[in-house]
């Protein structure tokens, strides 16, 4: 018997380091590429001297991204910085590396749970069905674009620990109810896998979804095993339905901020009419790769704009799926969970919620879930058993594959002119390309290709003020781009590329750098995207642009102006980088006694939040004090170098 198990710990050993060996080959090419879209706001941008504590608790408490900012996943990207600094290499390779124990916790996880929906797989079919499952999904093509997207490691990270917490829950279940190692279980592990989940990606707030599939597919818990069971009773409580509860509360509460559309392309109904296409899109990537079709930019995917009898026919599909999940739940308890998993993974990003319309990474955990259905049933069913012989061509198939978009990853020009080639439509991928060092010795290329984006995103002033932007080296003044600029401010909300096109428009003019742009033109850009009235009720829009109004009115010589401006900014962002780039103006401009209000305002709301900007404040008390004895020295303060290159 001894024996036996010594034979089957090698067997899983060796098995899963094959594997782990053969996921590093294909993925290796890719780690050469370049740091591309979000990584730029995310990693490069907040970059700062990972040796310094107090800096780095200053990156990670104040990190934009999501709702709760992320900062276990920031926190993982300073620690890559320690090691590597800013070379992309270091970041893909971390990604890697958690992408492997990440193939290991599905494998673990699976088993269990496999052990439990069918008992003829116990033991050793258990182990290869999971294992064949977790090495599919490690090596399958459409993981690319998240292991190698260096930003998506908040989405890996935040998988690593919703399944850590659904681990943790599979083995309180296994204990003596009310014992020690069940509370140290269930009152400490567990919840502290759900805050670190939570503090890496919102995607942690499907976990009691994921634990209430549990209890009904795997351990079947009715309410009468609860009443038997009470410490069970009462973690599952705290842990299942009071969170479900709280969460339906707040989306009821906040149902107008989660569906604010206003400053998307397109309505609700017309993403969820989408999301149905989608859905059934993902499956295609999953069970039928094509490397033409796998691409990280599909914002070239068509919105559906009205509900027609292709979206009813795969509306009601999917309705058939969910409802199998409860039919088959005692009949065929594997397919039912592997359902489950795919569309629980999918609640959140692919609803009802105003995000973007398609990108790979979401399906990042829910692939697992399909990928064990085809996988099961060649292992459970004596029909499916030549199904089997194909499997080493499946596999031969996907390490290929997954290979060479590595290798497209890993070389940037490659990836550019691919992403380009494939996805013509795609505003994102000319964007990507455009702002790629790639196309920095291409300047009558990137016109083009910005003239195309023109094209393709009619209502975005971005990309007409980006044109400008590169005219002004060439002393060209694109006066319609500038007319149809406005028009557009005039029309639709202002977007992240448009602010962010404006404020290096406004950056190149303010330094003499473009003179064929005047203040007043940048001006007129400004107040008519202010005016219009949705930027006004989007906070983002409103304390970006006033900021921007701000630094418009410092270097027209409107000082009073300018520092209402930036306080206004500020009382809607509460962001205290907005104060500390308001003393900077004010100390250029020699107004100390300004500068000392400011800064005893960016104190004050330091102290309100536990210290939290204590590195900004030294950095900003440091600068000013500089100032004040360069001034008392009869050297003329600096305006700042240029202005911070943000739209958070």
């Amino acid at each position: 018997m001894m024996n036996d198990r010594i034979r089957i710990a090698l067997y899983v050993v060796t098995a899963l380091a094959v594997c782990m060996g053969l996921t590093a080959w294909v993925y290796w090419p890719g780690l050469s590429g370049d740091f591309m879209l979000d990584d730029q706001p995310n990693i490069v941008a907040p970059y700062v001297d990972p040796r310094n504590i107090d800096a780095v608790i200053y990156t990670i408490t104040h990190n934009g991204s999501g709702m709760l900012g992320r900062s276990i996943s920031v926190l993982s990207f300073m620690l890559t910085a320690l090691q590597f600094g800013l070379d992309p290499w270091g970041y893909k390779f971390h990604n890697l590396l958690l992408h492997l124990l990440n193939g290991m916790l599905i494998f673990r996880l699976f088993y269990l749970v496999l052990s439990r929906l069918d008992p003829q797989l116990a033991g050793r079919g258990a182990l290869m069905v999971a294992g064949i499952t977790a090495g599919l999904w490690l090596m399958h093509p459409l993981q690319v674009s998240t292991v190698m997207y260096a930003v998506q490691r908040m989405a890996m990270l935040s998988s690593t620990f919703i399944l850590l917490a659904l681990l943790a829950w599979m083995k309180l279940r296994s204990l003596e109810s009310g014992s020690l190692r069940f509370y140290v279980w269930g009152w400490l592990v567990f919840p502290l896998m759900c805050v670190c989940a939570l503090l890496s990606k919102e995607l942690g707030a499907l976990i009691p979804v994921f634990l209430l599939g549990m209890e009904l597919l795997v351990f079947r818990t009715g309410w009468q095993y609860y009443r038997q069971d009470r410490p069970l009773g009462v973690l599952a409580a705290l842990s299942i339905y009071l969170p479900l509860l709280l969460g339906v509360l707040v989306f009821a509460l906040k149902i107008d901020y989660l569906t604010d559309y206003t400053g998307r392309t397109f309505t609700l109904m017309e993403r969820v009419s989408s999301q149905i296409h989608i859905m059934f899109f993902y499956l295609r990537l999953i069970f039928l790769p094509r490397l033409k079709d796998m691409s990280l930019f599909h914002d070239d995917y068509p919105v559906t704009q009205g509900i027609d009898a292709i979206t009813l026919l795969l509306g009601g599909l999917l309705l058939l799926a969910c409802w199998s999940i409860w039919a088959l739940r005692r009949r065929a308890p594997v397919v039912a969970f592997g359902l489950s998993w795919f569309l629980i993974c999918h609640l959140m990003e692919s609803t009802i919620f105003p995000l973007e319309l398609v990108f790979e990474h979401r399906n990042y955990m829910a692939l697992a879930g399909l990928v064990l259905l085809p996988v099961y049933a060649v292992a459970r069913f004596p029909v499916m058993k030549q199904v089997a012989m194909i499997l080493p061509l499946v596999v031969l198939v996907m390490l290929f594959m997954t290979r060479t978009r590595a290798a497209e990853w890993g070389d940037p020009v490659l990836f550019h002119t691919m992403a380009i080639n494939d996805h013509p439509l795609s505003g994102r991928a000319i964007t990507s390309y455009v702002n790629s060092p790639a196309a920095r010795d291409n300047v009558e290329d990137v016109i083009i290709k910005l003239r195309q984006l023109t094209e393709l995103t009619p209502t975005e002033p971005g990309a007409f003020l980006h044109i400008q932007i590169i005219e002004c080296s060439s002393g060209i003044r694109e006066d319609a781009g500038l007319q149809r600029s406005r028009m557009l401010l005039e029309q639709y909300p202002v977007s992240v590329y448009g602010l962010n096109a404006l404020q290096n428009l406004l950056t190149l003019v303010a330094e003499n750098r473009c003179p064929e742009v005047s203040l007043d033109d940048i001006e007129l850009l400004l107040e008519t995207a202010f005016e219009f009235e949705p930027n006004q009720l989007n906070p983002n829009n409103y304390s970006n642009l006033q900021r921007l109004r701000g630094i418009l009115r410092f270097h027209q010589g409107f000082y009073a102006q300018g520092v209402v401006y930036y306080r206004l900014a500020h009382e809607t962002s509460q962001r205290i980088d907005t104060l500390a780039e308001l003393m900077l103006y004010q100390v250029a401009a020699g107004q100390f006694g300004d500068a000392d209000e400011t800064m005893a305002l960016m104190e004050a709301q330091n102290a309100s939040r536990f210290g939290i900007d204590s590195y900004q404040i030294r950095v900003s008390r440091r600068e000013l004090e500089a100032a004040r004895v360069a001034a008392s020295g009869n050297s003329p303060a600096k305006v700042p170098d240029s202005e911070e290159q943000r739209a958070q």
